[in-house]
């Protein structure tokens, strides 16, 4: 079966999503909160212990070899990031910044089923 090709109205639309999400209120504020965080030792350490072990710990789970003491050890991680500000203001912001995207994605499901419903049977 062949591909059919991207239309390039589809890829402009994206392009000018794109630059809108990029110029928006909730990147600003993950980029600024990124950089506070990064430029910090002590919070950037935390967040990439906290990374690395996550990415760790998913794997474990994938093969079901994740033990109770791992996951009590990664809420421990967990609750320390949220004690450090400049880590805990770098979560809300991507949360906020995760939240305007799933709206958006929300939105292109509701118009896409919204044409869907036209279609007759």
């Amino acid at each position: 079966m062949s591909q059919i090709p991207v239309s390039p109205v589809i890829i402009e639309k994206a392009t000018e999503l794109g630059k809108a999400l990029v110029e928006s209120e909730q990147f600003r504020q993950v980029r600024e909160k990124q950089d506070k965080a990064f430029n910090n030792m002590v919070s950037l350490e935390l967040l990439q212990k906290y990374e690395a072990t996550k990415k760790a710990y998913a794997i474990k789970a994938e093969k079901g070899e994740l033990t109770e003491a791992e996951i009590k050890g990664l809420e421990a991680l967990e609750l320390e990031l949220h004690k450090n500000r400049l880590c805990r203001e770098l979560l809300e912001a991507r949360a906020a910044y995760q939240a305007m995207l799933n709206e958006v994605m929300t939105t292109i499901l509701k118009v896409q089923k919204e044409a869907m419903d036209k279609i007759e049977p």
